[in-house]
């Protein structure tokens, strides 16, 4: 990844001997947040600690941030006892969501790497929901921070059932993570609970899309046909609609269609 290639390149420019700069060492810390080595970032920062003095406090940020992301709060908090965040902190924001503070999260996300995966997926999420607090869908991040995929599929669905308002998204980010570790045999079940459920939800034509991928990869061929087709034609505006035909083109033919009936 370009955070495992930042630290390389960082440890690599290095000159042996001599105190590493501060530049080199901002980049190394905050490719090892990216990556949720706390310990490691926390390791780097005590060694180049005597050259800092007084200055190593602005890496705290840092260093929590790194512990937040390999899903360990109580060393975040740890870390930040004596270095309060602003309210408007993506890191405060972190925190808040994974302790179900869905207000301080919803703001406070706004001001990180909007970017990343994670932060599409909490930003979107809160913003189909109007609850303010649940520790449901803390639970559920906080899982996926800590890469257990089972726990966070379990709190995702708790969580369809407790917000319906963010119902069908929900499902839909729970069969993503199944679908994302190859479990398509799981992952079926709830994109056909998205379309028969949700069907006028955003994420209905994703879930056709989906579906029908999952039945190829399963050699379900006539079963993923139906889904791309279906997809073309109930969602035709949506976006996904060239992906779809593109699917339906790269099917082999059936036999009927291979005898010309």
């Amino acid at each position: 990844s370009d955070a495992n290639a930042a630290v390389t390149l960082a440890r690599a420019a290095r000159v042996p001997g001599e105190a590493v700069t501060e530049e080199l060492l901002t980049i190394e810390l905050e490719a090892l947040a990216r990556l949720g080595r706390g310990a490691e970032a926390e390791r780097v920062l005590a060694e180049a600690a005597p050259q800092l003095g007084t200055r190593a406090r602005r890496f705290t940020r840092t260093i929590a941030w790194a512990w937040i992301r390999a899903g360990d709060v109580a060393k975040a908090r740890s870390v930040l006892a004596d270095a309060p965040l602003d309210a408007d902190d993506a890191v405060g924001g972190w925190l808040a969501l994974y302790d179900g503070d869905l207000v301080t999260a919803r703001r406070a996300l706004r001001f990180g790497d909007v970017a990343a995966p994670e932060a599409v997926a909490a930003l979107s999420l809160l913003s189909r929901t109007r609850a303010e607090r649940s520790t449901t869908i803390g639970a559920a991040f906080l899982a996926l921070a800590r890469q257990d995929s089972t726990a966070a599929v379990a709190q995702m669905l708790r969580a369809a059932d407790e917000l319906p308002d963010a119902a069908a998204l929900l499902v839909a980010m729970a069969a993503r993570v199944e679908t994302a570790r190859g479990a398509d045999a799981r992952a079926i079940p709830l994109w056909t609970r998205v379309t028969e459920q949700y069907a006028r939800a955003p994420e209905a034509a994703e879930a056709r899309l989906e579906w029908g991928r999952a039945l190829k990869r399963r050699c379900d061929l006539r079963g993923a046909r139906t889904q791309f087709e279906t997809l073309i034609i109930e969602h035709s505006g949506s976006a996904l609609v060239p992906q779809a035909r593109r699917e339906l083109d790269a099917l082999p033919p059936t036999r009927a269609e291979e005898s010309g009936e």
